[in-house]
């Protein structure tokens, strides 16, 4: 008599997190080992490097490393030394794959990690988030990875992680996205006054009335709100913002609607209009390289 196969049991949910997490435990060790290698390398050639995004708050703000996935390590290079960082690199078996506006190159590494090196933090029609000031108002750190490298200021973190969620087109941010950004308001003891001032510098003033109602809808942050009543009176960005969130909520945010929505909140009309006609260039330059049979686009030695 033929036995039946025994009936699958469902995998145990707590087998499953845990496997989860030590899949991220060692990506974030992986990702340690990058930035240490790549910091050294470029340190010894008088090159400064600022961790950011993920790399940086997996480290930084997280108790755990393994509570922050991330799928890449993003690196900011002092400004002027990117094609010198990259060519470093590439003797050290790093291998440049992409080449795009706001990123200076995508490097294969040999650890098996993607590495972004970044050239500036949004397009230069984005905002006015200057890397200058950025590396001028970082602090020097050699205990969060082992290694000499530029770290943010809080303020700035803060307001980089804001703008990236306008960027990418806020209401199709991953609530991860959004946690990132009330827990370096937390960890910071951030206050709202110093962060509306630095938004406003930093162009991200309209910005940030579009974000920041959502972030306080979705998370009941205080100082969310906080920051949006410190912010200066600019009726014009109001309504901007209301526009943002009425194309947004229609369903539509990665989608024609959501990129009008992030334009329209950059630090003033003029300059939301050259930066949708950057984007548009470059999502037409994307889909050219990706043409069936196309040629892969040959890299450009920076200037």
């Amino acid at each position: 008599m033929e036995r039946s196969a025994p009936e699958q049991q469902p995998r145990d949910r707590r087998g499953t997190e845990r496997d989860g997490r030590r899949g991220r435990a060692v990506t974030a060790m992986v990702a340690e080992a990058v930035v240490r290698d790549v910091a050294g390398a470029l340190g010894a050639a008088g090159i400064a490097l600022m961790p950011i995004k993920g790399v940086l708050l997996q480290r930084w703000v997280y108790d755990d490393p393994s509570e922050r996935a991330i799928t890449d390590v993003d690196l900011l290079v002092a400004p002027g030394r990117l094609p010198e960082a990259r060519l470093l690199l590439e003797g050290r078996g790093y291998e440049a794959i992409e080449e795009g506006w706001q990123l200076a190159a995508v490097l294969r590494t040999p650890f098996g990690i993607g590495l972004d090196l970044h050239q500036r933090l949004f397009d230069q029609a984005r905002y006015r988030l200057d890397e200058h000031e950025v590396f001028r108002r970082g602090s020097r750190n050699n205990s969060l990875f082992g290694v000499d490298v530029v770290l943010q200021d809080p303020l700035d973190v803060y307001a980089h992680l804001l703008g990236k969620l306008a960027s990418d087109h806020f209401a199709a941010a991953p609530d991860r996205a959004v946690r990132d950004l009330v827990r370096v308001g937390e960890h910071a003891a951030l206050g709202p006054e110093a962060v509306a001032e630095r938004l406003e510098r930093s162009g991200l003033a309209r910005a940030a009335r579009w974000v920041l109602p959502e972030v306080a809808r979705r998370t009941g942050d205080p100082r969310a709100r906080a920051v949006l009543s410190a912010l200066r009176a600019d009726p014009v960005g109001d309504w901007l913002a209301r526009s943002a969130t009425a194309l947004t909520r229609r369903g539509r945010a990665q989608g024609a609607l959501g990129a009008v929505a992030a334009h329209l909140v950059n630090d003033r009309v003029p300059r939301g209009l050259r930066s949708g006609v950057r984007a548009l260039a470059r999502r037409r330059s994307k889909r050219l390289v990706r043409t069936p049979g196309a040629a892969p686009p040959r890299l450009r030695r920076g200037r």
